[in-house]
């Protein structure tokens, strides 16, 4: 053993077949959103095929930043998301308890059937508003 150096075993043998760059975190990538509203209706729409740890936080500052502005009926358009892991669905439960104690109401639109069963698994199917496929046209009905 060197003197002034700390020679750091891995803990596991599958540690020590880890390469180093799975190591590190992974770097959170910018989701591209659409935000529009008519009335007092708010669309948000998420233009990224994946909701993951990269891009969730991103997802929830962004309705952050509409509640200041009067958004208290928001349509989150799923749409164009084919990937999501536990991050996006916690994002998801973000949205609602965010808008909901502001005195408002979030609901999640056109969801793949793959981003549906994984909400319906986690049983966050019960607390959020989840509109079917059909569309955004149902859920502009008024809160």
């Amino acid at each position: 053993m060197e003197t002034g150096s700390e020679v750091v075993r891995p803990r596991h043998r599958r540690d020590a077949l880890r390469p180093v760059a799975a190591q590190r975190p992974a770097q959170a990538s910018s989701p591209a959103i659409q935000v529009g509203h008519a009335g007092g209706l708010w669309l948000v729409k998420l233009e990224h095929s994946r909701l993951t740890v990269a891009t969730a936080a991103a997802v929830v500052a962004k309705v952050a930043e509409l509640i200041p502005r009067g958004a208290r009926r928001i349509v989150v358009d799923l749409g164009s998301v084919r990937d999501i892991d536990c991050a996006g669905v916690g994002a998801l439960a973000e949205i609602h308890r965010l808008v909901a104690g502001h005195g408002g109401r979030a609901v999640f639109a056109r969801a793949a059937p793959l981003v549906r069963r994984l909400i319906e698994t986690s049983r966050l199917d019960r607390v959020i508003g989840l509109v079917p496929s059909g569309g955004i046209a149902d859920a502009a009905s008024p809160c």
